[in-house]
């Protein structure tokens, strides 16, 4: 497994992602790096840290580009389907089963499939992933027919897999096979300092302007925003309601502290977090920097 370090970029930029800091430089120049090599790469971090955004820039920045990009979450399909979501069923091979239907590897074929929270992947499934893995190939359930898949494959995980393979909740073999490129992403408290790039980018948004005007965050606001500490499950605008107990509700173009606790979610937040709910793994290291970086 190769380490998170590569020369940083100094641009900030890395495929509609947002980062200044060193750390998120340091991140960027391993994804340069890693985007043209066909290689498996695990993604790890907390919850809103942006690995999504990080499988589709490997995706974009890739030879396979004009190919599908297929995401599917492990940890959201019930057991018994998970199978049959990954690698296809037969008509028949199962109560419900009216037709046939493609799995998540045939119709990623040609191009990136992302498996999110691999960690939760049951153990008694992990074997048949390794062989397809291994293999290039899928067999339905149900049927018997072997399809062959061309398929770049991320994984992501909050989890500290190498711990669970420790443990015996993970197999060695298919955490090294996924992992030939591990990235680590930092939560936003880890990086205050991207915290006014971040909000600035997201304040200059064309749509955020159009709708609410040019603002700006005083440094006085900026201070408490910077040392908030951006825990990782709350949804976004619950997240700006917490974060903010000091933050006013923007006057004119100016959006300063208050002394008081705001009935709603302040106007400096409602801005950055809007254009976050409207996708389903948007963070601070995205095109779309809000506060639902969420850790």
């Amino acid at each position: 497994m190769l380490p998170a370090q590569a020369p940083a970029v100094e641009a900030g930029f890395f495929a509609g992602m947002v980062g200044r800091s060193p750390r998120m430089r340091e991140v960027f120049g391993l994804l340069k790096k890693v985007a043209p090599m066909d290689v498996s790469v695990i993604v790890t971090g907390e919850t809103g840290t942006g690995k999504e955004l990080v499988a589709r820039a490997l995706h974009d920045e890739s030879p396979r580009r004009k190919g599908p990009f297929v995401v599917l979450d492990c940890g959201s399909i019930p057991e018994n389907l998970i199978e049959s979501e990954l690698f296809g069923h037969e008509k028949g091979a199962f109560t419900g089963a009216i037709s046939s239907r493609e799995g998540a590897f045939e119709r990623a074929d040609s191009g990136t499939i992302f498996l999110d929270e691999i960690g939760e992947l049951r153990i008694d499934m992990q074997p048949r992933l390794l062989r397809v893995l291994e293999n290039r190939e899928v067999r339905r359930v149900g049927g018997t027919h072997v399809t062959g898949v061309d398929v770049r494959v991320v994984a992501a995980t909050n989890r500290d897999l190498a711990k669970e393979v420790e443990d015996g909740a993970f197999r060695e073999d298919l955490y090294f096979r996924l992992g030939v490129i591990h990235v680590q992403l930092p939560p936003l408290r880890a990086r205050p300092d991207d915290v006014p790039w971040l909000i600035e980018h997201a304040l200059s948004r064309q749509e955020v302007v159009k709708r609410h005007g040019q603002k700006r965050v005083t440094p006085a606001a900026m201070a408490i925003l910077q040392s908030y500490g951006w825990p990782g499950k709350p949804q976004p605008r619950r997240e700006g309601e917490r974060a903010a107990p000091q933050i006013h509700r923007a006057v004119g173009a100016e959006i300063s502290p208050r002394r008081a606790y705001p009935s709603r979610a302040p106007e400096a937040l409602s801005l950055v977090t809007e254009t976050a709910s409207r996708r389903r793994d948007t963070s601070c290291t995205g095109a779309r920097p809000s506060a639902r970086c969420r850790g």
